[in-house]
């Protein structure tokens, strides 16, 4: 299994549909992690009307 996997692993479930991993660096006391924001059109949806 690769580190980065197992970083994602032990982050909140859906963080990497929000967020890539651009870097990580190990220490003797830490993990530090830099997310960047994926850019994501949203669609809004269309209104339904009922009638």
């Amino acid at each position: 299994m690769k580190t980065s996997d197992a970083i994602w692993m032990c982050l909140p479930e859906g963080m990497d549909e929000l967020f890539e991993m651009v870097r990580f660096e190990r220490t003797e006391q830490s993990y530090d992690i830099w997310l960047d924001e994926k850019k994501k059109l949203w669609v809004k949806p269309k209104a339904r009307c009922i009638c």
